[in-house]
């Protein structure tokens, strides 16, 4: 049963909340990230209409952590800056990907955003609150579509989904997952639930998500991972 439908809503309400997911997670790990009442609200809401059965324990933990983090904002910005702007665990793509692939990888991304109009400002293409704010986009453009009765922009926006999701943003969550570990109970919830999210999102798309594997170096050092992105600058 599709999103959104067992409460008579239309199935394009549950695709709207799914890109409301998206963003709201991603946005956790944006510089810029603001702590309010209207995030937990706004996640519930979303959730709630979404009505994804595998998400559900990643999200309360993903609320409670919210709050906690929320009750000590000053440890949780010391946190944030340790993991995501010294080069702690940095939140990009392109650290898990072959520094010889790293340029092409970059205009890959970049080309996604140009085919629908959009383009990245304030952050590289490939950081994770960029790409999950994408998926949301194309998720909130299916159901804009659907509802207007406009059915090949509609699947243009699927399908270009799932091609995202298969080519770069559902790729490395694992690998970032094992690199951040639990440094951060807040990063480490909105991980998860995204993760979470994208392989339920890849399945109803049926799309086949192939996760990266870490490459081990002659020297038994672990590559592409946060260890090895140089500080400061991933």
């Amino acid at each position: 049963m599709p999103p959104g439908s067992d409460d008579g809503a239309p199935p394009w309400a549950g695709t709207l909340a799914l890109g409301r997911l998206y963003a709201l997670a991603g946005a956790v790990f944006r510089d810029d990230f603001v702590f309010d009442e209207e995030w937990p609200e706004s996640w519930r809401d979303a959730e709630s209409t979404a009505n994804i059965a595998a998400l559900q324990p990643r999200a309360q933990e993903l609320l409670a952590a919210y709050e906690a983090a929320r009750g000590s904002p000053q440890d949780t910005i010391r946190e944030r800056s340790a993991l995501l702007l010294t080069g702690g665990c940095p939140a990009y793509e392109t650290v898990y990907t072959h520094p010889f692939t790293k340029t092409t990888d970059l205009a890959d991304i970049a080309g996604f955003y140009t085919a629908f109009g959009l383009c990245s400002e304030g952050e590289r293409g490939d950081h994770l609150a960029v790409e999950s704010e994408f998926v949301g986009v194309l998720a909130l453009k299916q159901a804009i579509a659907t509802a207007s009765g406009l059915l090949e922009e509609a699947e243009l926006c699927r399908k270009a989904r799932g091609s995202f999701l298969a080519d770069h943003f559902g790729t490395w969550l694992g690998l970032y997952q094992a690199d951040l570990g639990s440094r951060s109970r807040l990063l480490t919830a909105a991980l998860a639930t995204l993760r979470e999210l994208v392989l339920h999102d890849s399945r109803q798309l049926g799309q086949e998500i192939h996760e990266r594997e870490r490459t081990v170096s002659a020297e038994g050092v672990a590559e592409l991972s946060c260890a090895s992105a140089p500080a400061g600058a991933p």
